[in-house]
């Protein structure tokens, strides 16, 4: 059931496309990724910086440095070259919200604060911000929205094990749960990605208190088979949103309601799944261009776009 070789080192359809040759009136997108760190916000803004490379795009990352996992998962990352902003009318910066008091640093760039968590704070004047997820979009007032998508190699391997009749004795929880939830099963921290493969796969319920983003692990988990519980009381949580379509039995009032009978339920997690497994790097490339996110080649602009989908549909 473990992904083939072959899969793992695509990562995405869009690193199969070649980058297009800039022309004068392109905005250069630089883009603060962080790629070094092996976590969801780096690995969203690496997904975001390969959607516009492949697109024509002139983007540059900044700071230096790319963890081994994203350049195995998405090998045209190491393409894609280095280089910090010069604060140029003819320059778009994309910051993550940790970097939100960055902002105020460009006065000709054009800059823009994605937030990957629901860690809000204050925007600067100088900072579009763009949300990841309905309920990030919400506090914000109604900001743009770009969703990153679970790598496409992880979805086909969630479909087999979906299918695969398989012992489903695991409940696995989030580690930034309440301690009563926590003992309630494996708390997942610590390991390998492909250990945590094997997880999902033997995992009948996972649990996550509080998403304060759209957070891979449970997403992965509930794409493998598992039934997500988390809390409608919490708040923020990101699961509460139009984007996850949770049923009434997912959601749990209080962490003392929480043992083995009511994680014996079974909600349908059709409608999550379907929404995830939807998300792809063609989605994410139309998000961004729907927020401003630079402009696309006037020549074979469709005939590109068609083509991105048409590889999604292959993957």
């Amino acid at each position: 059931m473990r992904p083939r070789d072959g899969a793992g080192r695509t990562g995405g359809l869009v690193h199969r496309l070649q980058p297009f040759v800039v022309g004068r009136d392109q905005m250069t997108v630089y883009i603060s990724s962080h790629a070094g760190m092996d976590t969801g916000g780096p690995e969203a803004l690496v997904q975001l910086a390969l959607a516009l490379w492949s697109h024509h795009r002139d983007v540059k990352l900044f700071p230096t440095g790319i963890h081994a996992r994203f350049a195995h998962l998405y090998p045209d990352i190491l393409h894609i070259p280095h280089g910090r902003p010069h604060d140029w009318a003819n320059e778009t910066v994309i910051l993550p919200e940790v970097e939100l008091q960055k902002c105020g640093h460009y006065r000709r760039a054009t800059a823009y604060c994605f937030y990957l968590s629901t860690n809000i704070g204050s925007t600067p004047s100088r900072c579009k911000p763009i949300a990841h997820n309905r309920v990030i979009s919400r506090m914000l007032g109604g900001a743009c929205i770009v969703r990153p998508y679970i790598t496409p190699h992880i979805v086909s391997y969630c479909r087999q094990a979906r299918r695969n009749a398989t012992d489903r004795s695991l409940v696995l929880v989030d580690n930034d749960s309440p301690p009563h939830v926590c003992s309630k099963g494996l708390v997942v921290k610590g390991f390998s990605h492909g250990r945590l493969l094997d997880l999902y796969a033997h995992a009948r319920a996972v649990m996550d208190w509080r998403f304060v983003g759209s957070e891979r692990m449970p997403i992965e988990a509930v794409l493998c088979g598992a039934r997500l519980y988390t809390s409608n009381t919490a708040s923020p949580n990101c699961a509460t949103g139009e984007d996850f379509a949770l049923p009434e039995e997912s959601f749990i009032a209080h962490e003392d309601l929480v043992d083995d009978q009511y994680l014996r339920k079974s909600p349908s997690m059709a409608g999550m799944i379907d929404a995830f497994e939807h998300l792809n790097a063609s989605t994410m490339l139309r998000d961004a261009l729907a927020c401003g996110l630079g402009r696309l080649g006037r020549v074979g602009r469709l005939e590109r776009l068609g083509r991105l989908e048409r590889l999604g549909r292959q993957w």
